[in-house]
């Protein structure tokens, strides 16, 4: 069973680009892959990678999102 957070790496985040192969780094960028994830479910945020293509767009966005009350 495939959950959202699974599913978007390949796409979003795309993973399969990435360079990290050895040590604790590809642990560690999961681990943050998924707190993101997880603060923009708790923000109600949907369209996770429009939102993801407008925060890097947009550095302002990111600083108003991760700013705003809960």
């Amino acid at each position: 069973m495939k959950t959202r957070s699974m599913g978007s790496g390949d796409v979003d985040w795309q993973e399969d680009k990435s360079r990290v192969r050895t040590g604790a780094a590809p642990h560690i960028l999961a681990s943050f892959r998924n707190a993101v994830l997880s603060w923009l479910d708790l923000k109600n945020k949907k369209h996770i990678a429009k939102q993801l293509r407008q925060f890097a767009w947009d550095k302002t966005l990111t600083i108003a999102l991760v700013t705003e009350p809960v």
